[in-house]
């Protein structure tokens, strides 16, 4: 049975307040079971408890006052359990028994996460040089549709914010930071101290130690601290990247090379023998042989960050970009004040990723710094997209 009238079409106040919260950032900082939510919004400094139920409810003003569906009642319905803002079942004020169990079955099976228990790594023993063993959970590889669980925000969209792990237990992502939001709540209602264990918002286990994941934060503040223009040009050089890596696949052979499938842009001859972007023909070239035919030498004309990306690369180019295996020894990085506080620095620091695929750089991977900007990628991510346009 429901206990509220069944409404036919959403009210201009709800279609405002569901704009609304689809363009909002809200972090879950607590739950009440599986239908109550304490809700944080970014930059805010208010907290609100939103209950789902037979009847919704919130404990902000404008819920109080109007007694309809507010942003923050919205943004559970469409952010945390996927609504459609056109499925009916969004703009109720409150669902009936079959409803909310087959919102809660939903919700459960999109919210189901992989663990990788047996990926581990083991540290040596190096105690007497300030680092006691420990074993940490690997990284899980962030795949398309994966969301953080706290803003429940995809992570892989245009604007990709920088992301950390739980090191000791399932091994999922979390935006760095949303696990900030996460941490000063629990740091205020339990009251954590440094040597203490942050919880995960996903396994409940031991996420990370508050001084760790405080210095990650940190690590993290300082290194995106930047003026608005820098800052701007970083998000917009990621932006390019991650757009233009999706790339099309043409099942044509390239004329002088003879691969297929070709990856990204193809140019195709016209009557002259030029060739050009057009439409398709006999003679075909891929990206990699179009551009040693017409670009044997780097330019010489001053380029900005963000020119130089746009411009597509030779294979002859790019072997000029910087690259190199990510190397570390712990017990000489400590020695030789590379590790501080019992910290690996440089690229193997905590919050160092690659901004591509948002995986933490790890010993072993190859990695290409860009001229101009001076940022560091995976190869195996930047690299398809210097290639071709």
């Amino acid at each position: 049975m429901r206990s509220n009238a069944y409404r036919r079409e959403a009210t201009i106040i709800v279609e405002q307040n569901q704009n609304v919260a689809l363009n909002t950032t809200m972090c879950i900082v607590q739950n009440f079971g599986p239908m109550g939510f304490l809700i944080h919004e970014e930059n805010g400094n208010q907290k609100h408890k939103v209950f789902i139920g037979e009847r919704h409810t919130c404990t902000c003003k404008l819920y109080s006052k109007e007694r309809d569906l507010c942003k923050h009642i919205c943004w559970i319905l469409l952010k945390k359990f996927k609504l459609n803002k056109h499925d009916p079942i969004s703009w109720q004020n409150g669902l009936s028994d079959r409803e909310l169990s087959k919102l809660l079955e939903k919700s459960l099976e999109s919210n189901v996460v992989a663990t990788i228990p047996e990926k581990k790594l083991e540290l040596e023993d190096i105690s007497e040089v300030g680092i006691t063993s420990m074993t940490r959970v690997c990284q899980r590889p962030i795949e398309q549709a994966d969301i953080c669980p706290i803003c429940q925000d995809e992570f892989l969209s245009s604007h990709r914010s920088p992301v950390t792990y739980c090191r000791n237990g399932c091994g999922n992502n979390v935006h760095i930071k949303c696990m900030k939001i996460w941490k000063d709540h629990r740091t205020k209602e339990q009251n954590i101290v440094k040597l203490d264990c942050i919880s995960c918002p996903i396994c409940r286990g031991n996420f990370a130690k508050l001084g760790d994941l405080n210095h990650e934060i940190l690590l993290c503040e300082n290194r995106f601290n930047k003026t608005a223009k820098a800052l701007s040009d970083e998000e917009l050089i990621v932006g390019l990247i991650t757009r233009r890596n999706n790339m099309e696949v043409h099942k044509d052979i390239c004329y002088l090379c003879a691969c297929s499938p070709i990856t990204g842009q193809i140019y195709c001859s016209n009557d002259a023998g030029n060739f050009s972007k057009g439409n398709k023909v006999d003679k075909v070239l891929c990206g990699n042989c179009f551009n040693k035919c017409i670009r044997l030498h780097t330019e010489e004309k001053p380029e900005t960050a963000v020119e130089a990306l746009i411009r597509p690369l030779s294979r002859r180019e790019l072997s000029k970009i910087p690259k190199w295996l990510i190397k570390a020894d712990i017990r000489s990085s400590i020695q030789s004040g590379r590790c501080e506080g019992g910290h690996a620095s440089g690229l193997l620091a905590p919050g160092q990723q690659c901004r591509i695929c948002l995986m933490h750089f790890q010993e072993g991977e190859e990695v290409r710094s860009l001229l101009n900007c001076n940022h560091i990628f995976h190869s195996n991510c930047v690299d398809p997209w210097l290639l071709h346009l």
